[in-house]
C-alpha cells in the first residue's frame, strides 16, 4: 500500500484504506473532508475505540510524526485493521503489531462474528 502525501507535507491516507497513527493510547488520522476519501471502516474503527475506552482525534501529520509513532495501521474494507511494521524501510514501534492495533482488529472481528455491522 502507497501511503500518500500532500504537496504541504501532511500524510493523508493510503491509496485504498484509511491511515491511522498511535501515539500513547491515542489513535490518529487526517481529518475527514476534501483532502482524504472518507472511509467507513475508519467510522466503525473510531466506533469500536470509543466502546474500548480507546481516544481517537481527528488531526494533520508529517512523515516525522508517521515515523515516530507507537503504532501505525490501515483500515478499510480490504485492509480491516491491518498492523503497518515498516514504512520507507523504517520500522515502527517494535516492528510487531501493537497492543491498540491489536485491540482494534479483535473487536472488528468481534463484531463481525456476533453478525452485527461492526
Amino acid at each position: 500500500e502507497a501511503i500518500l502525501v500532500a504537496a504541504d507535507g501532511t500524510v493523508t491516507e493510503g491509496t485504498s484504506s484509511s491511515l491511522c497513527i498511535v501515539r500513547g493510547a491515542t489513535v490518529s488520522a487526517h481529518p475527514n473532508g476534501t483532502a482524504i476519501l472518507p472511509g467507513i471502516t475508519r467510522d466503525i474503527v473510531f466506533g469500536l475505540a470509543a466502546d474500548l475506552g480507546i481516544a481517537t482525534r481527528e488531526q494533520r501529520f508529517g512523515r516525522d510524526a508517521l515515523l515516530g509513532a507507537d503504532e501505525v495501521f490501515l483500515c478499510g474494507t480490504g485492509a480491516e485493521v491491518t498492523a503497518v511494521a515498516t514504512i520507507d524501510g523504517e520500522t515502527i514501534g517494535d516492528g510487531a503489531p501493537g497492543p491498540v492495533t491489536q485491540r482494534l482488529l479483535a473487536a472488528y472481528h468481534a463484531a463481525i462474528d456476533a453478525g452485527a455491522e461492526p
